[in-house]
């Protein structure tokens, strides 16, 4: 008798893991040219079961962004895949070049933001907000509809909140970043920020910057350096007592303000 309900209740689990496979295989796909805008996307429909769309990277290989370039195969294959959320753009002119040559499926959009300098709008609360209306209305506009959704511009607003309270009580004042992508998430919170890269990954960083670096080091103030994966901190600025912590703006997937925000509470006491 024990045997028996040992065996429905795995016939029953097992019946259970194939219906959710099956479910999930017949889910609407929204492809996107940027992995960041793909995870913001499942994270906003995450609560919702099940979910009205999957949204995944339209090629496998484009982890790096900055340096993918599609393959004429992978461009012969874009007419086949939609919808298409395409974008941000700046560091994505090959879909620009797609679209020209009419590549794109015919049910795409593409991303643009009022701010055309800085487009990583998963750190950046209003570019966040901004965002989650946007792809919204594409999705209603698409007839594929989204209730009961989780709130991504609260969420942002209060993981705003939650940093700017850790860099109070550790008496963080001014921050150091090698590259800009955080440049307006600390700006909004009042904190003074030195930029070393700006949008421009390869620009050497000026004498200037290092020369301010050092002076905010001779202040005595309670400065913060953020070494963004990817960018190298100048040797210069390595051995000067700052304290450090390592970050990248594509960890733990739709929340890297997450990683932010536990790297520095491991910071001990005070700066």
């Amino acid at each position: 008798m024990h045997k028996n309900i040992i065996l429905s209740l795995i016939f029953v689990f097992v019946s259970l893991i194939a219906s959710m496979i099956l479910a999930k295989d017949n889910l609407t796909s929204v492809y996107t040219t940027h992995p960041q805008v793909a995870h913001t996307l499942n994270f906003i429909v995450s609560d919702i079961v099940p979910p009205p769309f999957i949204a995944k990277p339209i090629f496998k290989s484009m982890s790096n962004v900055h340096d993918f370039g599609p393959t004429i195969k992978d461009l012969k294959s874009l007419k086949n895949k939609g919808p298409l959320l395409a974008g941000p753009l700046t560091h994505q002119k090959w879909v620009l070049n797609a679209k020209e040559l009419n590549l794109l499926p015919s049910q795409h959009h593409l991303l643009r933001f009022k701010s055309s300098t800085n487009e990583h709008f998963w750190l950046d609360v209003k570019m966040g907000c901004e965002f989650e209306k946007v792809v919204l209305n594409i999705l209603d506009n698409w007839q594929i509809k989204v209730s009961k959704k989780k709130d991504y511009c609260l969420w942002l607003q209060e993981r705003s909140k939650q940093t700017q309270s850790i860099f109070y009580n550790k008496g963080i004042k001014k921050i150091i970043i090698t590259h800009s992508a955080l440049y307006e998430y600390f700006k909004n919170m009042g904190l003074q920020v030195l930029v070393l890269r700006n949008y421009d990954h390869q620009k050497e960083i000026t004498p200037q910057k290092l020369k301010e670096a050092y002076r905010w080091k001779q202040d005595k103030s309670s400065v913060l350096v953020i070494h963004e994966k990817g960018f190298s901190l100048p040797p210069q600025l390595q051995n000067v007592g700052f304290q450090k912590i390592k970050w990248s703006p594509l960890e733990d997937k739709p929340r890297p303000l997450m990683h932010l925000q536990r790297e520095i509470e491991k910071l001990k006491g005070n700066l």
